[in-house]
């Protein structure tokens, strides 16, 4: 596949993943605690579909990063790029699948303080451990762009977007503040998106 199809893909998980973001907040902080615990205790399709598109979603951040790598020669510093992307989909994927497998049967069972602490390792996992390690890694791979005189005005934009914006939502992580998360989510996927097909048209001959 080239990497200019890869980056739709990836471009294309992303927005389908923000729009089950929207779709499942009723199980989210942004919910009430019984209100959320009422709805996940119902496990509901749209949950464990909605993680599991996010989970694919980070997996191919670590392919753009690959991809990004290979094209642009294989420098050092996307190779740091590369394994931050790796770290946080692990990191991403764990948390994912304590949203999937872990919170639902919690919420049926009414274990409130157990239920409170599997989904304050899970927000805190996703936004700062996963969110922070792709950010990280998407500022090595603007500033390699910028080195190798492949970037412009509209590929620095997306990244100021994204790296602004992720680094808003691992704050928010830190911060367990679910509102703030929702605030800075989409200005990130959006930039994020922008930025991967523009990367991959700058780097494809």
């Amino acid at each position: 596949m080239r990497l200019t199809h890869f980056a739709w893909l990836n471009a294309l998980l992303h927005l389908v993943g923000l729009m089950f973001a929207w779709l499942m907040r009723e199980g989210t902080m942004l919910n009430t605690l019984p209100g959320r615990m009422a709805w996940l205790a119902q496990d509901p399709f749209i949950w464990k579909l909605g993680w599991i598109c996010w989970m694919l979603a980070a997996l191919c951040v670590g392919g753009l990063f690959a991809g990004l790598w290979g094209a642009l020669g294989k420098p050092p510093r996307l190779l740091w790029a590369v394994a931050l992307a790796c770290a946080g989909a692990a990191a991403d994927i764990f948390s994912e699948l304590i949203y999937i497998s872990v919170l639902p049967p919690l919420a049926r069972a009414a274990n409130r303080e157990t239920f409170l602490a599997f989904e304050a390792a899970a927000f805190s996992g996703g936004c700062v451990l996963a969110n922070g390690f792709y950010t990280l890694g998407l500022w090595l791979c603007a500033l390699e762009l910028r080195a190798q005189q492949r970037a412009n005005l509209a590929l620095d934009a997306a990244a100021a977007v994204t790296v602004c914006c992720g680094a808003a939502m691992s704050v928010a992580g830190l911060l367990m503040n679910a509102e703030l998360l929702q605030i800075f989510t989409g200005p990130t996927i959006l930039g994020f998106c922008a930025w991967g097909v523009l990367a991959a048209r700058r780097v494809t001959p």
